[in-house]
């Protein structure tokens, strides 16, 4: 069953993040974003599927969360909304993961082991966390965990240039990275992958931003072809609208929704229409109503169009034959295929 590689691993490992170090809420709970870390999204780096995995985490975060429904991981205790899940669980483990990369394997897990060590049956906080990690590594961590845990938010990043010049016979590169957020800037580091003329894998490369503005440069014997800003969703970040597609959570997320329900359905249909519209709306912070279709559409926010015999169907139908979509009694075809 799905549960063994899902919920059940998550559940199992509260048994050290959680149950066997407690959690200090009145400090904020950074118990579920490391059991997500450890459990669930390990099993889909396992699966050569962490990429993905992070990307959805992102696309949740600006789905639920960015628009103004965000808060510091500090302030996160439980789960009672999607944009608090967003948070306390999708931003935590991107946390973690930022910090696994900045320190390294090793070290990161020899954090754990501080961590579990020095507070097994005890209550910890994040301060605490911050303590383990800082021992194992013998770095100083407060500007990391104080923008990452402190602040709410996310970088918003621009790629404000890149160049490749030959100069004999190596290839200069040099890229810029911006962080255009009109929050401070967050310690990040990104990492950009170089496709060079005749190689099948891409040169990975670092750029390093502490405060708003960083730079990279260096030499390739072949030619650059392209350049891509941080493909394997490695830092927590805003996602460029061009990373993000097409997906539910867009819907649920949105700020105004709006449930057109067919006035030619039956009224045991319509009753659970309207059944399905109030179990959809919890959890959800934005604001939800359901209309007949004899009302004209929404201008603004996301529309869920239900029944085929809506009266707004057909319109919705033209409209979506644009993009190669089609609706018939079949079901629903996409470029030809169902």
């Amino acid at each position: 069953p799905f549960i063994l590689h899902s919920s059940f691993p998550h559940e199992i490992l509260h048994n050290w993040w959680g149950n066997g170090v407690f959690v200090d809420y009145e400090a904020g709970n950074w118990c579920e974003g490391l059991t997500a870390y450890l459990a669930d999204h390990l099993i889909q780096e396992n699966r050569g599927a962490g990429a993905e995995y992070r990307q959805t985490t992102l696309q949740k975060y600006a789905d639920y969360a960015a628009r103004g429904r965000d808060l510091p991981l500090r302030a996160f205790t439980a789960r009672h909304s999607s944009s608090s899940e967003a948070v306390g669980y999708g931003k935590g483990l991107m946390v973690f993961h930022m910090l696994r990369r900045r320190l390294g394997d090793g070290v990161f897990v020899e954090g754990l082991r501080r961590l579990y060590r020095d507070h097994r049956f005890r209550r910890a906080s994040w301060d605490d966390v911050r303590s383990a990690f800082e021992a194992a590594s013998g770095r100083d961590l407060a500007g990391f965990f104080g923008a990452w845990v402190d602040r709410p938010g996310a970088p918003d990043l621009e790629l404000r240039r890149a160049e490749a010049r030959r100069r004999g016979g190596r290839w200069k590169v040099e890229i810029e990275l911006l962080q255009r957020q009109p929050e401070a800037a967050y310690p990040l580091r990104v990492p950009v992958a170089v496709t060079l003329e005749g190689e099948p894998r891409a040169r990975w490369v670092e750029v390093e931003l502490e405060g708003r503005f960083g730079a990279w440069e260096g030499w390739f014997e072949a030619r650059p072809l392209r350049l891509d800003v941080d493909p394997a969703y490695d830092c927590f970040r805003r996602l460029d609208p061009r990373e993000i597609p097409p997906a539910l959570s867009g819907a649920f997320g949105a700020d105004r929704v709006a449930v057109v329900l067919p006035s030619a359905a039956g009224e045991g249909l319509r009753r659970a229409y309207e059944e399905a519209a109030r179990a959809w709306a919890q959890g959800q912070e934005g604001a939800w109503e359901v209309i007949p279709d004899t009302e004209p559409l929404p201008e603004a926010g996301a529309v869920w169009i239900l029944g085929w015999e809506n009266r707004h169907l057909e319109a919705f139908a033209e409209a979506a034959r644009e993009y190669g979509v089609v609706f018939s009694d079949q079901g629903v075809a996409w470029d030809g295929n169902g």
